[in-house]
């Protein structure tokens, strides 16, 4: 994954591949889904990421935090912000999207 640097044609390289990426405000504003089915949380710094769970079949990043619809049984869950810790939210769901809370 690269960011652009602003300037001209230039990219930096921030982490390594990743099947899916979703941005938003949370955090440094950017989760991503590696090939190895798990999530990281962007950092600021490149290549440094935060192991933030498993892989979801979607996420959702708000304001606040970052929302899974999980694989098996499309339930909506929470990220708590502690460790790999989601909290169940809600039944199962065809999409999740979030915005401003």
């Amino acid at each position: 994954m690269y960011q652009y640097t602003g300037m001209g044609t230039a990219w930096t390289m921030i982490g390594s591949a990743a099947d899916q990426i979703y941005a938003g405000e949370w955090g440094r504003g950017l989760v991503a889904r590696n090939l190895n089915a798990s999530l990281r949380s962007y950092l600021g710094t490149p290549g440094t990421w935060k192991l933030t769970g498993t892989a979801g079949a979607s996420f959702a990043v708000a304001t606040d935090t970052v929302y899974r619809l999980d694989w098996d049984t499309f339930t909506v869950s929470r990220y708590t912000g502690v460790s790999i810790t989601w909290t169940k939210i809600g039944d199962a769901a065809h999409s999740i999207v979030a915005g401003d809370i």
